[in-house]
């Protein structure tokens, strides 16, 4: 190679001997000056094909099979011709997966990067976008792309300034069933995502979608690249992570919404029972589609009219089960709770009171009750976890929306709950309440006969919650009122959820007058409903005069007309508000408060 350095073929075939002398000879070669040799043969002859893809292919192999030989590689000059070949050749796919994979060990560290400097993200980034067809182009660009973005923000502006967001986009939707393109392409969206204008780029190339349809690709398990279920697992995980920066963005909340992010990501979770790192990413994105892709909301990327988008589709997309199942496997998460209770709020919370009553009986019927207040067991202000407050906080404005929103789902139900808590305190007038509701229940149920078993064991399921919602959590409450009496968040929930208990007389009175007003129209089976409705609404008003007499006691410095005021200011004012509101409600978390 040194006697004949001009002449072409001869050049050509040393080369091809070379690759085949490299598995066993690599450290001969290596000392009698390959790399050099190899660099050397590259600059003179850069156009020609067949000798750049030998050489390139010489130098990977050289490198894979002696590590130890990177730096003279590179003091050789071989990052500057391998970068040099991709620019020359850039339309060969050939030659760009060969320096890929030379390229790749000088990636691996500091140094490597030094030498290869913020060129080589242009370069990587020209390559992936050009060649996004081809799978292998596609999972090492991507992966290297994600190493050397790695070392800085002056490789993740390279990378976006030369095309990345678009490549990465060709490339997830060109492979939608390699799992380990969907995984790589997730990680670049998280590195270019940390900079706004970039997470723009990617929602403009219909990156929305193509992450939606990657996380519900890799939620069922398919892969063509290995098949593997730890490879669907970590495209899940990384996706996750990708789709909870995207969410952030007030352009691409409601196109998420749209095109089916928020089925994706309760399919994700439901998928991940065990997997802290995926459900930790899937609740922080799952909070803010459910918060900020609310209806009736400011922002340019508010949802429309009525309803917000994210909460409808995440309730129908089973997020209620998610909930109760992550708040019981990860009762030492304090970031899965937070995320999940704010989730949990902000669905109950949105919307009409019809949407969230059909929350509230979902979350009761998986025992979400039961579990928030057990979250709030861990998570007291003794028991020295981080996030104490913010937890209790949460777990404080769940329960006080829900026990506002059960009433209206499950008034009969939630009247015999309360009184039959009010019972077990010893009030002789309570038990006959109680008994009251007991009676008006059975006398709904009457009407329902016929029903499948299916909505008679929820029924019972949310009968047993709706215990916990009367029963220990109003001890919870008041254990963190008396815990943070300095905080005036955790004053105002709980002063919500007294006033939601309390409440709870007018919602049963408002069925009551329903089921008279359908009763005088002769509807079938509407007598037993209205008699059910009256006899619900009488223990509803014993248990709720009951209840706020025994959940004010140490509240007396409370200004219950200035909290009004103040909590409608804060946009909480309808979780206290009596039964259905002819306007939209107005948001529930303050926005200086979550998030």
């Amino acid at each position: 190679m040194r006697e004949y350095p001009e002449d072409l073929h001869l050049q050509a075939d040393v080369l091809d001997q070379i690759l085949k002398l490299i598995p066993t000879r690599s450290r001969d070669l290596v000392e009698q000056g390959l790399c050099q040799a190899l660099v050397n043969v590259m600059s003179s002859h850069s156009s020609a094909v067949r000798v750049q893809y030998l050489a390139l292919k010489a130098m990977a192999k050289c490198l894979g099979c002696l590590p130890d030989c990177k730096a003279a590689m590179a003091s050789a000059g071989a990052c500057k011709v391998i970068l040099k070949a991709m620019e020359v050749h850039k339309d060969d796919p050939h030659i760009q997966l060969a320096a890929l994979t030379a390229m790749a060990p000088f990636a691996e560290d500091n140094n490597g990067k030094a030498s290869l400097g913020a060129a080589a993200c242009a370069s990587v980034a020209v390559a992936v976008k050009r060649h996004a067809g081809v799978h292998d182009i596609a999972l090492l660009g991507l992966r290297l792309a994600n190493a050397l973005a790695c070392g800085g923000a002056e490789a993740i502006g390279a990378l976006g300034d030369a095309g990345a967001c678009a490549a990465v986009v060709a490339a997830m939707r060109q492979f939608p069933q390699s799992a380990g393109v969907q995984a790589e392409a997730a990680r670049t969206v998280e590195l270019l995502g940390a900079r706004a204008v970039y997470r723009s780029l990617i929602a403009r190339e219909t990156g929305c979608e193509a992450l939606a349809q990657a996380l519900r690709n890799a939620s069922r398990g398919g892969s063509s690249g290995g098949g593997s279920a730890a490879a669907a697992a970590d495209a899940r995980r990384a996706l996750l992570r990708a789709l909870r920066l995207m969410a952030r963005d007030d352009r691409s909340r409601a196109r998420l919404a749209a095109c089916g992010a928020c089925e994706a990501a309760v399919a994700a979770l439901l998928a991940s029972p065990r997997d802290a790192a995926a459900q930790a990413s899937g609740w922080a994105a799952a909070a803010s589609l459910a918060y900020r892709c609310r209806g009736g909301g400011g922002g340019s990327g508010g949802g429309g009219g009525g309803e917000g988008d994210g909460c409808a589709k995440l309730r129908s997309a089973g997020v209620c089960a998610a909930f109760a199942a992550a708040l019981r496997g990860f009762p030492d998460d304090p970031y899965i709770q937070m995320d999940a209770l704010l989730t949990a709020a902000t669905l109950v919370g949105s919307g009409a009171d019809a949407d969230a009553a059909a929350t509230a009986k979902l979350l009761l019927t998986v025992g979400a009750c039961a579990a928030v207040v057990r979250t709030m067991g861990a998570y007291s202000a003794g028991s020295n976890r981080p996030n104490a407050q913010q937890i209790q906080l949460r777990s404080v404005r769940v329960l006080a929306v829900l026990a506002r929103a059960a009433a209206v789902a499950l008034p009969a139900e939630a009247a015999a709950s309360a009184a039959a808590a009010a019972a077990a305190a010893g009030d002789a007038a309570e038990e006959a309440a109680a008994a009251a509701a007991a009676a008006a229940a059975a006398a709904a149920g009457s009407t329902a006969a016929g029903g499948d078993a299916a909505a008679a064991a929820r029924g019972a399921a949310a009968a047993r919650d709706l215990r916990a919602l009367h029963g220990d959590a109003p001890a919870a409450v008041e254990a963190a009122a008396r815990a943070y009496p300095d905080s005036p968040d955790v004053r105002e929930a709980c002063a919500l959820f007294r006033r939601a208990v309390s409440g709870e007389e007018r919602a049963a009175l408002d069925v009551a007058a329903a089921a008279a007003a359908a009763a005088d129209d002769d509807d079938p089976g509407a007598a037993a409903a209205a008699a059910a409705a009256e006899a619900a609404a009488a223990a509803a008003a014993a248990a709720g005069s009951a209840a706020g007499v025994a959940m004010d006691d140490g509240a007396d410095a409370l200004d219950v007309a200035g909290l009004d005021a103040q909590l409608h200011d804060a946009g909480l004012g309808h979780v206290v508000a009596a039964a259905a509101a002819p306007r939209p409600p107005p948001e529930l978390i303050p926005r200086g408060s979550g998030r």
